[in-house]
């Protein structure tokens, strides 16, 4: 597995909107990264419910090794990946005497897009493009980030299993929703994030947004159409996972995303 060279950062918060500032880590590769290529920052986001920032990064040392061994070919090269932290994560929980109380709610994804904005904004990565990659409730943050931003350096959204549905799906049956049923998940977006679908099927129309899905997982890509998503770039399934895809294949799931940063490397498959 190829090395990591790891830095933590406070990004400033925003006194008018937020008064939590958001951590992230940063991950570089230790080899050199080749120069006279375009270079990409990947920001990567996990479940507002509490999983770590560090569950990335297993598929991000995976992903520099196949980029170190591709190096040559690829017209791409990732020199630095990002995993932000909310507010209930790991160190972020602490702040000042205490912990911070900030719950799997609608103002968590609401809180999540804006500090996305912001990490986009503060100008500390030092590339050419920057790439959101979403998992679970943490999708629809990346979605409504979209909103009012200016997208030209951000030339891809990648969704990991992602749980976003209208206020009626909400509502419905279990068995027609496209989500986990627990109660604290579904909070999450059954309020703020209702209208991410229709905001999401207007990205799609503009905007490259791939979705990868776990094999196994109950979320079947066809979801995804049937309840008018909109039609995403390209949608894969990673054998062997369910929707703890990045717990589960951390490796195929690093492979599935370079497919996307280099297709002409590797296949993904197209609807």
């Amino acid at each position: 597995m190829a090395q990591l060279l790891m830095q933590d950062f406070v990004i400033p918060t925003a006194p008018e909107t937020d008064f939590l500032p958001l951590r992230a880590k940063r991950y570089r590769p230790s080899h050199p990264i080749p120069t006279g290529k375009k270079k990409v920052a990947l920001v990567f986001t996990s479940s507002t419910g509490g999983a770590p920032r560090e569950a990335w990064q297993t598929s991000i040392e995976r992903l520099f090794e196949i980029q170190h061994i591709c190096k040559r070919r690829t017209k791409t090269l990732v020199s630095e990946a990002w995993a932000l932290e909310l507010p209930n994560h790991e160190s972020a929980a602490i702040i000042g005497d205490g912990p911070v109380a900030f719950d799997a709610t609608p103002d968590a994804s609401s809180w999540l897009a804006r500090a996305l904005r912001r990490f986009v904004c503060s100008n500390i990565t030092s590339v050419d493009i920057i790439i959101p990659v979403g998992y679970a409730d943490s999708c629809p943050a990346l979605v409504l980030a979209t909103v009012g931003m200016d997208l030209h350096r951000h030339p891809m959204i990648i969704l990991v299993e992602p749980l976003m549905t209208t206020h009626q799906v909400v509502t419905a049956p279990v068995k027609t929703r496209w989500f986990h049923s627990r109660p604290r998940e579904a909070s999450s977006y059954a309020s703020s994030q209702y209208d991410t679908p229709s905001i999401l099927s207007d990205l799609c129309r503009t905007h490259p947004v791939h979705g990868i899905f776990g094999g196994k997982s109950p979320f079947v890509a066809a979801a995804v159409v049937s309840l008018k998503y909109g039609r995403l770039t390209s949608i894969t399934g990673i054998p062997g996972a369910g929707h703890q895809v990045v717990e589960e294949q951390p490796f195929k799931l690093a492979e599935r995303i370079f497919s996307i940063l280099n297709p002409d490397d590797y296949s993904v498959y197209k609807l």
